[in-house]
């Protein structure tokens, strides 16, 4: 019967002595060490010379609506080698704490699909309570890099509120989340390519980025000449529809504005009625229907075999945009000039972030559920605890 009470409560390691309720909500179960011997933290000395004895109730989790504490029967031994006293330490449970790591492990475990407040309020406490829990437990969780095999990273930003965004860096062989940057500046990034190993910067072959000078700048500096830069398509291509609508802005007429979402259509998605159109426009904004010929052509580079013929077809696209009048197109000319090697890496693998835009739109609803978050470290830790598997903060036995 103890045993089945043992696994019932995960309390696996530990002798129950008894049970007691205190209302209708509240029950203590009674533990004690297994041990005869304890050793001692200074010296390594076993010891079972009992010096004093002390209990010590530690909130264990939830069952059902009933609060389960431990009523834990510690013990002070004397030490034979070098006379001084120590106090029993037990595995599950850290020094200073009133709740063990089952009780964090089933609050993380609830967290992870609820807000902060809404968690604080069904365990009848404050929400800066819940965010502390959270952040100790997972403060010590280190970088999982893959462990064999070639490293290909992902980094991309994203918002978080008005002014300030975070930056996520994934490994994209494995499509698993290595940490999330506080903020997209320069620093940071060095600070995280400053730190990894020495060995794990020997199996990192490329790094998918978008259009950043300073970004690309450190990680040929930090990691050397041989790891490959690779630009993300999507965002060309953004920057590409961007041009495009900088130019419509400018050209169309305030009493008859051109539809924005016609000019940032794909060609191959347009109705009949769509192209008709896009080319009677071109007939009265001959620079605006050039820019989106040249965008098509740019997204048809993309589907080459080839990095040689996909680079003729670049340069064809680079002079398009030259000979174009509108500064925005020169500006774009000179981008895509600058990023040319980095562009055509992209066909030796065709690596995309397309792993690290589908992992931002499950921080979007992690934001949504929240209803948002007061500081980046609560946003951090939520994300963090998203990406985490519960497998690595869960322990089946937790006092052995």
């Amino acid at each position: 019967m103890r045993k089945d009470i043992a696994k019932l409560f995960n309390i696996q390691g530990l002798l129950i002595d008894g049970m007691e309720w205190r209302g209708k909500k509240i029950v203590y179960i009674k533990v004690r060490s297994p041990r005869v011997t304890v050793q001692c933290q200074r010296c390594g000395c076993r010891s079972k010379r009992i010096h004093q004895r002390h209990t010590k109730a530690v909130f264990h989790g939830l069952f059902g609506e009933t609060q389960v504490y431990l009523l834990i029967a510690k013990r002070r031994l004397l030490c034979k080698k070098c006379g001084q006293p120590f106090t029993e330490v037990l595995p599950a449970l850290p020094r200073y704490r009133r709740r063990d790591r089952h009780a964090d492990e089933q609050l993380l475990a609830s967290l992870r699909d609820r807000s902060f407040s809404a968690l604080a309020r069904d365990r009848h406490t404050a929400p800066s309570t819940v965010i502390r829990h959270c952040q100790e437990a997972l403060k010590e969780q280190p970088v999982r890099w893959p462990v064999r095999g070639e490293i290909l990273i992902g980094v991309d930003g994203h918002s978080v509120k008005e002014k300030s965004s975070a930056r996520t860096v994934m490994e994209l062989r494995t499509r698993r989340v290595l940490t999330v940057l506080p903020s997209q500046r320069k620093a940071p990034w060095d600070a995280f390519l400053q730190r990894i190993p020495q060995e794990i910067k020997a199996r990192i072959t490329e790094v998918c980025m978008d259009m950043e000078a300073g970004d690309a700048a450190s990680v040929r500096e930090i990691l050397g000449p041989r790891v490959k830069v690779v630009a993300d398509h999507f965002h060309v291509i953004q920057m590409a529809n961007r041009t495009v609508d900088e130019v419509r802005r400018v050209l169309q007429d305030p009493r008859y504005p051109l539809p924005k979402k016609l000019w940032m259509k794909n060609k191959e998605h347009l109705t009949k009625d769509e192209a008709e159109r896009i080319a009677s426009y071109g007939d009265y904004y001959p620079e605006l229907f050039r820019l989106w010929v040249l965008k098509e052509d740019l997204r048809q580079m993309y589907e080459m075999h080839s990095r040689k013929i996909a680079a003729y077809r670049l340069r064809k696209v680079i002079e398009g945009y030259k000979q174009c009048r509108s500064g925005y197109a020169w500006a774009f000319a000179k981008t895509l000039e600058r990023w040319q090697d980095a562009i055509l890496n992209f066909f030796e693998r065709r690596t995309t972030n397309a792993a690290v835009e589908g992992m931002h739109r499950k921080f979007k609803l992690i934001q949504r559920i929240s209803y948002g978050f007061k500081t980046m470290d609560c946003y951090l830790a939520k994300i963090i605890l998203a990406c985490v598997p519960l497998y690595l903060l869960t322990h089946h036995t937790i006092y052995n």
